[in-house]
């Protein structure tokens, strides 16, 4: 009981902690879409001007208030999802009716991780295995108690009766039970087998944990790869994109469309990138668990 009561306790910490990625990420979407939303508004505000101007159809500053109102919906859908978001790890965490600030980066700095000595340690403390090994052990003992009920036991006892005419009879009985006949042997032998077929089960979980920490280590690296691929490849230069077109919109030597590709392209990386941020500590809690530890595996409490 014990051991499957820690194998429960694992699997409500990792999905807490998922449950806090996932309100972690909400929040960092709402943040980048108000961004995207004040990046809207100014490109209409311009466009309002170009029009009065005379240097802009009216046609450019309709749809630069469109395009406003459409950031505004996103980012009341990323409100929506940071609420269920914090409604989940609230009731996780048993801090209901009040709000969670899910402080803490989304991205953590990087710590190699070496597959062996997690292994190592899977081995010797991680909370299925336990279990496993637990069931094992209460069959073995299971073994020992069908046996020991199947034993026939020494019965010795005395008889007094009254006889109709007076006499009275007094008779003795005793029971020895035969050494080699055992009565439940039938039940012994379908304990020893349902034993054999649970230690079976602790060996494949062993194997089937040592495989899923491998992939979990190449998944973190994998994941980490792309965030930081995003970040230097795409978000900058993009970033850098839509800074100049603005300026040069507000200079009025480029037309709106380049101005509003930019800002698309923009808040598409930056949305991207949190995903993969996100999946990255989903990485390293899935490690976590798989492991059985207590810290983050990304280096984080």
């Amino acid at each position: 009981a014990d051991a499957r009561l820690r194998v429960g306790v694992h699997d409500v910490r990792a999905e807490a902690a998922l449950s806090w990625v996932d309100l972690r990420l909400a929040r960092e979407l709402e943040q980048k879409r108000r961004e995207s939303l004040e990046h809207a508004l100014t490109i209409a505000k311009i466009a309002g001007a170009r029009v009065r101007a005379g240097s802009a159809p009216p046609s450019e500053e309709t749809t630069a208030k469109a395009l406003a109102g459409r950031a505004r919906i996103d980012v009341i859908e990323a409100e929506g999802r940071a609420h269920v978001a914090e409604v989940a790890l609230g009731h996780l965490t048993g801090i209901r009716g009040r709000s969670i600030d899910a402080a803490g980066p989304l991205a953590l700095a990087d710590r190699p991780m070496d597959l062996a000595p997690l292994l190592a340690r899977a081995r010797g403390a991680q909370p299925d295995v336990l279990a496993a090994e637990a069931a094992a052990e209460r069959l073995d003992r299971s073994i020992e108690v069908t046996r020991a009920a199947g034993v026939s036991s020494l019965s010795i006892g005395p008889s007094v009766t009254r006889e109709g005419t007076g006499d009275w009879l007094v008779l003795a009985r005793a029971s020895f039970p035969l050494p080699l006949v055992n009565p439940a042997a039938l039940d012994t032998a379908r304990a020893r087998s349902d034993a054999a077929v649970q230690r079976a089960e602790v060996r494949h979980v062993r194997v089937s944990l040592e495989r899923e920490i491998d992939l979990a280590v190449h998944e973190r690296q994998h994941a980490r790869e792309i965030r930081d691929a995003l970040r230097e490849t795409v978000i900058l230069p993009t970033r850098e994109a839509l800074r100049q077109s603005l300026a040069q919109y507000e200079a009025g030597s480029t037309d709106a469309a380049l101005v509003l590709a930019a800002r698309r392209e923009l808040l598409l990386a930056e949305e991207r990138w949190a995903e993969a941020a996100a999946e990255a500590r989903r990485a390293d809690i899935r490690l976590l668990r798989l492991t059985g530890g207590d810290r983050k595996a990304g280096g984080g409490r």
